[in-house]
């Protein structure tokens, strides 16, 4: 939907947009008087499923299957990590389970190809849709599944750092192990610093992590650890074979001009978007709407940039609800302007006109109008393709009114100006408006035995043939025995200008009874960076599939011990200064001890279908709820799902007997719909109402409990596709009758639930 489409890709706050969407209803109390009230909390803005604002935090679409990480205060400096493992890939989906995306500085930096251009041609198919285009691990040289369905391991956000874990074994049929877990890491101001990558798998004798970037795949560097180590470049065809022309065959027959290397060490691999072509349109346009007024300003033209790609324009009478309808007023195009020259610029705008004077002498009185601008409208910058521009002494007069001056000392006001795009930022008392800068994406990969890298190049979005190129970089684990796990371990950083990691190193992990530990299980690295004020950092982080075990962490801190999933520890000058942990347990570090308890683990007692909520019994072990879990995922699982269901707690309340009742976000009705016909030889019924999400979806239903309307208990089915429900116990099928409705549930009695501890230390 609509609101979907604006958490995926929307860069700002959507408080305008959200401000018709219905807010989260209370929870509905329960009627018995001896259960008391449910006690509800609006601790987590966004806990209930109709509230879609704040699209600065991390964000989990519990249902689907995506998660988003998000960091950074403002959209000049947010991040966006994307990872889905969501349910199906039918018709225009992607064979891309656990595929990675990072959004920052306006791009999609690792460039997913999304919509395809064509649907009759190879690269459709081939590549657009394949899995061999996408940021995951293929294993074998083989395309995933379709139509398969991730699992949620747990979904955190601290002010450290936000965490999640997915996996999807079912999208190759020999994977034992097939999951990824990652981490955006924060600086001290809340911006994003940089993303740990930790992918594990297990049950192929290929694995092939994959990578790839906006950019010239001739400017794409690979800085190997190991300098001796020589590339060897494949002379013809594709990455397929020799005998496999380029783009001629599906998959790895898309990537070409290949070039191998076979190291244990570490390298770190280096893309920049090319800029100067087609960038958008960026604006800085005043929140307050002007009809007749003066601006005067001083433009300098850098040099810094192409020069016959610039484009700077002075925006008017624009509609800040649709910026297609505008007036635009020219001052440079294609770097006439002199290189490092003050230029005066006076316009003076009389509704839809326009006067340009350079230094006191009439430029032009050309307009170009787009769409229908409003009579009164914002007006700003607006600048687009490649441009490098420093404005100073801006002041805007309204006839008749008092002046206006934009103070570029100071961060841009946003009380002043209502849309401030990337590429607009303050320095010195000057506006510098730059899309020259070296934006790019590195990828910092620790090494392995026996582990070759490869490169190559392939088309990015466009018609097979006609499109630009991109690097893309292979990174090769092969097994001898495939049940012996491989494990990916990367550092991502997305950066404008100097990059502000400066080394990756693999830390030893020893778990507490003195083994080593097996490398699938617990992996740990320390990371090294440029904090917020340009002091350095060390940051230190584990990452465990057990989190039983005890584990000691080789740092140069006090001896480091960690129990847990997932744990982050930042240092300056050799001292301990914050804590996250994900997962019950400890981390003691330096002078710092953060203990957590257990997870929350029980079994379901009761769906609460017309109450949105589920009684449960709590495990022997379990920790005891409290009103901090509101917001937190709650995992429901059964070894009869192909589907887990996800939820966000949106209250919590104790009940008599032991019995806990947990508020959730979402209807526990999954489906609804009226029964056409009962096979009882086959144990199942038909439906008359259309469940075309069951095409899309297979497996959604299976192990789901069912109900007929009326009459009947709940039970459980064994299967469910478009043409037959088939029932776990056939003895129940005599409850469902031809016409009579039904409705299925996402869980019932004897799931299980889980809710992961997570905390932190400032």
């Amino acid at each position: 939907g609509k609101a979907d489409w604006w958490l995926l890709f929307h860069a700002e706050g959507m408080d305008e947009f959200g401000a018709g969407l219905p807010t989260a209803p209370a929870l509905p109390k329960d009627r018995s008087a001896e259960q008391g009230a449910l006690e509800t909390s609006r601790l987590a803005k966004g806990a209930r499923s109709g509230d879609l604002r704040q699209t600065s935090a991390s964000h989990l679409f519990d249902d689907s299957g995506i998660a988003i990480l998000r960091a950074g205060a403002t959209p000049e400096t947010r991040q966006h990590v994307a990872l889905t493992f969501s349910k199906g890939a039918y018709g225009h989906g992607h064979t891309d389970k656990l595929a990675l995306n990072l959004f920052r500085y306006g791009y999609d930096l690792t460039a997913d190809l999304g919509y395809p251009t064509t649907w009759t041609d190879l690269k459709y198919g081939g590549w657009e849709t394949d899995t061999a285009s996408h940021c995951t691990v293929m294993l074998d040289e083989s395309e995933q599944r379709s139509n398969v369905t991730g699992r949620l391991h747990y979904f955190a956000t601290e002010p450290l750092c936000d965490v999640v874990e997915a996996s999807c074994e079912s999208a190759y049929p020999d994977a034992s192990l097939y999951r990824r877990t990652v981490a955006l890491v924060k600086d001290e101001d809340g911006d994003p610093l940089y993303t740990v990558d930790v992918f594990r798998v297990a049950g192929a004798g290929t694995r092939d992590y994959l990578f790839h970037s906006l950019g010239k795949p001739e400017e794409l560097t690979v800085e190997l650890a190991d300098p001796a180590t020589t590339w060897t470049k494949q002379l013809k065809g594709s990455l397929t074979g020799e005998d496999v022309e380029p783009m001629t065959k599906g998959g790895y027959g898309f990537l070409f001009d290949v070039q191998r290397v076979r190291t244990d060490g570490a390298f770190t691999a280096t893309w920049h978007p090319t800029t100067g072509m087609s960038q958008p349109d960026r604006y800085l346009l005043t929140k307050r709407t002007f009809h007749d007024f003066t601006v005067e300003f001083t433009i300098v033209r850098t040099g810094k940039a192409s020069g016959e790609r610039e484009r700077a324009l002075f925006a008017f009478g624009v509609d800040p609800a649709n910026l297609g309808n505008r007036r635009v007023a020219w001052l440079d195009a294609g770097g006439q302007l002199p290189t490092g020259k003050p230029i005066n610029v006076r316009i003076e705008v009389a509704g839809p006109t326009a006067s340009v004077f350079f230094d006191g002498e009439l430029r032009g009185t050309k307009v170009d109008t787009a769409g229908a601008p409003p009579d009164d409208g914002v007006v700003g910058f607006l600048h687009y393709y490649n441009y490098a521009y420093e404005y100073r002494d801006f002041v805007l007069t309204p006839t008749g009114g008092e002046p206006i001056r934009a103070d570029f000392v100071k961060p841009l006001d946003r009380d002043f100006w209502g849309r401030i795009d990337p590429t607009y930022q303050t320095a010195d008392g000057s506006l510098l408006v730059s899309d020259f800068e070296s934006v790019g994406l590195r990828l910092h990969m620790l090494g392995s035995p026996g582990r070759e890298v490869i490169r190559a190049k392939a088309e990015g979005y466009g018609v097979r043939g006609k499109s630009p190129f991109e690097g893309h970089v292979i990174v090769r684990d092969r097994a001898a025995d495939k049940a012996q796990g491989s494990v990916f371990v990367a550092v991502l950083e997305a950066m404008c200008g100097q990059p502000r990691v400066t080394a990756v190193q693999l830390l030893k992990v020893t778990p507490a009874r003195g083994s080593e530990a097996p490398e699938c299980d617990a992996v740990a690295l320390r990371v090294t960076a440029v904090d917020a004020h340009g002091a350095l950092r060390v940051d230190y982080i584990i990452a465990a599939l057990d989190e039983t075990t005890e584990r000691g962490i080789e740092s140069d801190l006090a001896p480091s011990r960690f129990r847990g999933r997932f744990g982050l520890v930042t240092s300056r000058a050799g001292k301990t200064n914050g804590v996250a942990l994900v997962g019950g347990g400890h981390l003691r570090c330096g002078d710092k001890q953060l203990v957590l308890p257990g997870a929350v683990r029980g079994e379901v007692v009761e769906a609460g279908v017309a109450t949105d909520s589920i009684t449960v019994r709590l495990s022997p072990q379990s920790a005891k709820p409290s009103t901090t879990l509101v917001g937190r995922k709650l995992l429901v699982t059964n070894p009869a799902y192909l589907c887990p269901a996800v939820y966000t707690i949106a209250g919590v309340e104790q009940l008599r007997n032991g019995l806990w009742r947990l508020g959730v976000n979402m209807p526990l009705t999954i489906a609804r719909g009226v029964v056409k016909s009962v096979d009882a030889g086959n144990r199942s019924f038909a439906t008359r109402t259309p469940v075309m999400k069951l095409r899309v979806n297979p497996g959604l239903f299976d192990g789901k409990c069912v109900q007929p309307k009326g009459k009947g208990a709940v039970t459980r089915l064994r299967t469910a596709t478009e043409d037959a429900f088939t029932l776990a116990d056939p003895a129940r099928l005599g409850d469902f009758a031809t016409g009579g409705e039904y409705s299925v549930y996402d869980l019932g009695a004897g799931d299980q639930i889980e809710v992961i501890a997570q905390g932190s230390l400032p």
